[in-house]
């Protein structure tokens, strides 16, 4: 029987994740193999087809459906005056590797410019393209979507009961629960805050990385803007009693971006 061939599509730190599932996966007989656009986390584990680069002369400005959708979710080119003339030079370069390794299926986020491309080449050649999620609430489970949808594809169809329902919504109405997702980030703080974490963004820059690694520079006035923006909400922002019977309460919940759920699925309603 031949071994099932699975695609990882590179994604800086969560391909330390990919990394741990492809592991997991080479034991039980797969292929695995890697499509890698920031050479910086290029993976210890499988085949990685490392994509060169582009040169001045390899990007051309190409102005297809495909690449205007592109656009309109690219982080690089809505927050920090990124343009578009390497998607054409990626195109070219994923789908070579698509055809040269044959995947039977393709995991990765749907978040950054390649792994789109990746997602809509999938797509278009008939391979499933999973996108593994962890689920909010209850934890400790997983979702797949598919392609760059939220679509889900499969899952755990354990059903809770109500008194486990009840819980669950108790906990989180009392703050006595977190996504397991928020807990792993509030351990990470003091690293993220780190020279040595700056470092290793700062380094794909250096070496050439500008796709999906913004100008230092640029990324330092987003920044103050942003602290800008949110002292000036504080200032505005006023405690209201939520036990007056008399008025109807909204509560509109804010979401900083970029943020895959608004530029990507949410991507028709994103501004």
């Amino acid at each position: 029987v031949q071994s099932k061939k699975i695609l990882f599509i590179e994604n800086r730190q969560k391909t330390f994740f990919w990394e741990k599932l492809a592991i997991k996966l080479l034991k039980k007989g797969f292929k695995i193999s890697w499509i890698v656009q920031n050479h910086s986390f290029k993976p210890d584990t499988g085949l990685s087809h490392i994509i060169p680069y582009p040169s001045k002369k390899e990007k051309i400005k190409s102005n297809t459906k495909l690449f205007q959708y592109i656009s309109s979710t690219d982080r690089i080119i809505n927050y920090f005056q990124g343009d578009s003339h390497h998607y054409q030079y990626y195109y070219n370069k994923i789908h070579e590797i698509i055809l040269q390794t044959k995947p039977d299926y393709i995991i990765g986020e749907s978040t950054l410019f390649h792994e789109i491309i990746s997602s809509a080449l999938a797509k278009q050649l008939n391979i499933p393209f999973f996108a593994p999620c962890s689920v909010a609430y209850p934890k400790g489970r997983f979702s797949f979507f598919k392609f760059d949808s939220n679509l889900t594809e499969g899952g755990d169809k354990t059903s809770l009961n109500n008194s486990e329902i009840d819980s669950i919504i108790k906990n989180i109405k009392h703050n006595r629960s977190l996504p397991s997702y928020i807990k792993k980030d509030l351990s990470k703080s003091d690293y993220i805050d780190s020279i040595s974490y700056k470092v290793s963004i700062l380094k794909p820059y250096i070496f050439g990385e500008r796709y999906n690694t913004p100008s230092p520079f640029k990324k330092y006035l987003r920044n103050k803007e942003t602290k800008k923006n949110l002292f000036l909400w504080n200032q505005l922002a006023k405690k209201k009693s939520l036990n007056n019977e008399d008025k109807k309460i909204l509560l509109f919940p804010l979401q900083f971006q970029p943020e895959a759920n608004l530029d990507v699925h949410g991507n028709k309603f994103r501004d």
